[in-house]
């Protein structure tokens, strides 16, 4: 089935901001703790549009489709950035290994 929908919501950003992937796990498990996994987490917003935004877009336009990206939306940057790691990731609730927690 083809969509003649021309616009796509995209959940990118998600994981980079919150400490979603296991490369963030990885550093609170090698002994970072929240510390560490803040660190990452700096470091994947400074090259989300280096490693994901070029090539998500080239592959959207190359099916003439528009994105839309809420969570890279600049107020909802604005507002998540300075909050305190402990309410991104889950890591002392139910587990030791950190889990997206503010959008469960």
């Amino acid at each position: 089935m083809i969509s003649s929908a021309r616009l796509l919501f995209s959940g990118i950003g998600a994981d980079e901001l919150m400490g979603g992937y296991s490369r963030h796990r990885g550093a609170w498990q090698n002994g970072g703790g929240l510390e560490g996994v803040l660190r990452e987490i700096q470091l994947d917003i400074g090259r989300i549009s280096e490693r994901n935004l070029g090539r998500d877009n080239r592959v959207i336009g190359d099916h003439m489709r528009d994105c839309v990206a809420p969570f890279l939306d600049e107020s909802f940057v604005s507002y998540l950035n300075p909050l305190p790691i402990q309410y991104k990731v889950r890591s002392f609730i139910l587990s030791s290994i950190p889990e997206l927690w503010i959008l469960n």
